[in-house]
């Protein structure tokens, strides 16, 4: 059972140890301050993440194979959890669309998505 305290303004989760050794992930969702250089890194890592994500919704309807759409991925982000988890990204939005019937998809904003959550947020331009 998690108990939510906030004090001096800092959320703190209270729980036994044996829950806490259980905690493999956790989301932080709040106000993110950085630097304006900081800040370009940040967009520009999110634009392209959304280009390699695009980029590997399109591979997966052509059928490709996984392993050169990582090759792919690579050239906009080189850092395997990241390939990993824009392919992990593409794979559900193919799926949702032979769900739902579609033909395309389009992401329009920049994105950061990294493991094994299904938290997306935009990045603010």
């Amino acid at each position: 059972m998690f108990q939510r305290i906030l004090q001096d303004n800092f959320p703190k989760i209270v729980a036994s140890r044996d829950v806490v050794r259980q905690l493999r992930f956790a989301t932080i969702i709040g106000g993110l301050w950085v630097k304006p250089e900081d800040y370009m890194k940040l967009l520009l890592l999110g634009s392209k993440f959304k280009i390699a994500t695009n980029e590997s919704v399109k591979m997966l309807k052509d059928g490709i194979s996984e392993r050169e759409i990582i090759k792919t991925i690579y050239n906009y982000v080189p850092n395997y959890v990241y390939a990993e988890s824009i392919l992990k990204q593409a794979k559900a939005i193919v799926d949702s669309l032979k769900y739902s019937g579609g033909t395309s998809a389009f992401i329009n904003k920049p994105y950061i998505y990294s493991g094994e959550t299904s938290t997306i947020r935009e990045i603010e331009t």
